[in-house]
């Protein structure tokens, strides 16, 4: 015989009794099992969220045509960090700007390779105004985030006057 807790039996009673009263046939002598969903269980725990998408890892750039990509990730990040501050949509601002720190991470790397000392400070100041600009999303601090735009901007300007040349339509490394 089964065990069932005493919700179950009263809920199982209360409707053998509905049925006869309907007219139904008398109970039977022993509860019979109930369906499979109605069963008790275990109360379960609550479902984990599902996990977050993994992001991709930035990796370095090792040669011109991979730099010349990562800039191309600066570039759109860039702009979409910018254009979230100037409409006060920081947490995308923030999203953006933690994609900022790896990627210019990953450039300062690509120029202390090239022993390139002003490029990498360019790159780091530049991780550092991304990670100010995280912060400043994450506290909902919109003057502060505006202030490390305004930095990161004047990182990239120093860095691409000392370091980038026009070739027509395209850019390379000085």
């Amino acid at each position: 015989m089964k065990r069932f807790d005493s919700a179950v039996l009263a809920m199982l009673l209360g409707i053998a009794t509905l049925a006869v009263a309907c007219g139904g046939s008398a109970p039977p002598s022993e509860p019979a099992a109930a369906p499979a969903a109605e069963q008790p269980q275990t109360p379960a725990a609550p479902p984990e969220p599902p996990a977050a998408a993994a992001e991709p890892a930035i990796t370095a750039p090792t040669s011109d045509d991979s730099y010349a990509a990562t800039m191309k990730m600066v570039s759109n990040s860039a702009q979409a960090v910018r254009r979230a501050v100037t409409e006060n949509a920081l947490a995308d601002a923030g999203k953006d700007s933690r994609q900022l720190e790896q990627l210019f991470a990953g450039v300062g790397t690509f120029w202390e390779g090239r022993k390139t000392d002003d490029a990498v400070k360019f790159a780091k100041a530049a991780s550092a105004a991304a990670a100010a600009l995280t912060a400043a999303a994450s506290a909902n601090d919109a003057a502060k985030a505006a202030a490390a735009v305004k930095t990161l901007d004047t990182q990239c300007a120093g860095c691409h006057k000392a370091h980038r040349q026009q070739d027509g339509d395209y850019f390379s490394i000085k």
